[in-house]
């Protein structure tokens, strides 16, 4: 009986502690359970956090490898630009001096900006983003005024050294002449005796100047504005020159040298014209920067401008009908060589294959006219204005209508933004709009790739017009964009970006 009882406690202990072992083996799995819920939270919550991550950190860092990349293509380009800005500024300064210089009186700083125009060529021939500024200085060395070809720059040299050979020449007779005068009133008192003499002085050196001076102005072929010194400085002592020619004992043909100065210049002038209405060459600046025939037009005008007395009254009043009002003659011409000049930058602008570069051409070529006009150091406007008081305002205008025709190359793009207003929630209707946007955007930046500005005012102007045309939606369709979080690899053209390629319209430095 007692092993049955010891029996039955032994297994009620056993019994109890199976129970207890149950109860404990509960607890742990209730406890493993809440511990793995809470691992399977923190792998959830680690799972968004990597999606997060792929959202916003993986775009930064492919912006950061493309910034990097950026930043070492924008140091090469400041490199660049360095070398560029010291021979671009200073190549600018010589195409200046070149078609406005004077070889006859400044020949050897003439000569210097040539040799600082050739090594200028060399070094943006190293650069093929610069073919355009490359094409536009060597027009600028080769239709010089002297250096038009290199076999005829001798020739060309000597005419105008010849020229100034004459203007010493006359001067210093005069001068001679007047010593002269002075000290014969002492040693010859009697009047009729001191004439005769100074006749017979006169003759041999007075024939020997009108006779070379004659022999340059018509075999030398140079252009008007080296002979036009040379006339002012005849015109302004015509008297005395007549009178010592008539009185002289040898036949001294001054006033056929007038006549043929006058009448070669006429020519030169209605050459110029001419050459205006007639000029059928096919060049144009492939940039759309401004003509030489445009610099060379204006510089031609502000030397008749210099000169204004002696070509009003010495060249233009020879052909002026009768009772014309001579005041009027020098303006009337400037008015026809403008009018020549604007028909023949619209029949240049015909040449070219794409229209939106045909404008811009004409704009830089009328702001070019319009500037020089302005200049108070050339003086042409007051001249101009004596004819067209409106001439300056109307160059504006043509500025402006180019710039709004140019304008017009953007309406493509502002009209595909248009429906940026409409995209709400819509993710495929802002992605296709992004898509063609920047598609097309790329496109534009191609084709004006090479477009020149040459004004810096007017450069930045037009570039924020385009600007102002497309921000505006384009920075709702941005915002729309991230919000929706499309484009997880980043979107091309972030505010940043699109500013920079604004900027570097009508530049030909790129950042690939």
């Amino acid at each position: 009986m007692a092993n049955e009882n010891n029996a039955a406690e032994s297994i009620a202990r056993k019994l109890a502690q199976e129970e207890e072992w149950l109860l404990n083996f509960e607890k742990n799995i209730t406890k493993s359970g809440q511990i793995r819920q809470g691992i399977e939270q923190v792998v959830e919550k680690f799972d968004q956090r990597l999606g997060l991550l792929e959202k916003n950190v993986l775009p930064m860092h492919i912006s950061n490898g493309k910034l990097q990349k950026k930043q070492h293509n924008i140091q090469r380009l400041i490199n660049t630009i360095d070398a560029t800005l010291q021979f671009y500024g200073k190549t600018s300064t010589v195409e200046t001096a070149i078609n406005t210089g004077n070889p006859t009186a400044e020949l050897d700083s003439y000569l210097e900006n040539m040799e600082s125009l050739q090594q200028a060529i060399i070094f943006f021939e190293t650069h093929p983003n610069y073919r355009s500024q490359t094409e536009n200085m060597r027009i600028t060395l080769d239709t010089g005024s002297t250096v038009r070809k290199p076999t005829q720059r001798p020739e060309k040299l000597d005419g105008l050294a010849d020229v100034d050979s004459c203007h010493v020449m006359c001067s210093a007779l005069l001068s001679l002449l007047e010593l002269e005068e002075k000290l014969m009133v002492r040693a010859i008192p009697d009047t009729s005796k001191r004439a005769q003499v100074f006749r017979e002085l006169v003759s041999r050196p007075l024939a020997y100047v009108v006779l070379q001076t004659q022999k340059v102005v018509n075999e030398k072929d140079i252009g008007i504005i080296p002979l036009l010194p040379l006339l002012h400085l005849l015109s302004q002592n015509l008297a005395r020159f007549h009178n010592l020619a008539a009185n002289s004992i040898g036949d001294v043909q001054f006033d056929s040298l007038m006549r043929q100065l006058q009448v070669k210049c006429s020519s030169y002038v209605n050459e110029v014209v001419e050459h205006l209405n007639e000029d059928t060459t096919k060049f144009v600046p492939p940039d759309g920067n401004v003509h030489p025939t445009t610099a060379s037009t204006l510089n031609f005008l502000s030397s008749l401008t210099a000169h204004r007395v002696t070509v009003t009254q010495h060249i233009l009043a020879l052909t002026a009908p009768q009772g014309t009002n001579t005041n009027l003659l020098l303006p009337k011409l400037f008015a026809r060589i403008l009018s020549a000049l604007g028909s023949m930058l619209k029949k240049k602008a015909n040449l070219y294959d794409d229209p939106t570069l045909a404008t811009i051409f004409l704009l830089n070529n009328y702001n070019y006219i319009a500037k020089t006009l302005a200049d108070e150091k050339d003086g042409l406007l007051p001249a101009i204005t004596e004819m067209n008081s409106n001439i300056l305002s109307f160059y504006h205008e043509e500025i402006s209508t180019c710039t709004n025709e140019y304008l017009k190359s953007w309406n493509g793009i502002a009209s595909v933004l248009k429906s940026t207003d409409r995209i709400g929630e819509d993710k495929q209707m802002a992605k296709q709009i992004m898509s063609t946007f920047i598609r097309d955007f790329d496109q534009i930046l191609a084709q004006q790739m090479d477009y020149c500005i040459s004004d810096p005012k007017i450069c930045a102007h037009v570039q924020s017009e385009v600007r102002a045309r497309i921000w505006k939606n384009y920075s709702q369709l941005l915002d729309a964009c991230q919000r929706l979080h499309l484009f997880p690899q980043g979107i091309k053209y972030t505010e940043n970006t699109f500013e920079m390629a604004i900027k570097n319209l009508f530049s030909s430095a790129r950042i690939n």
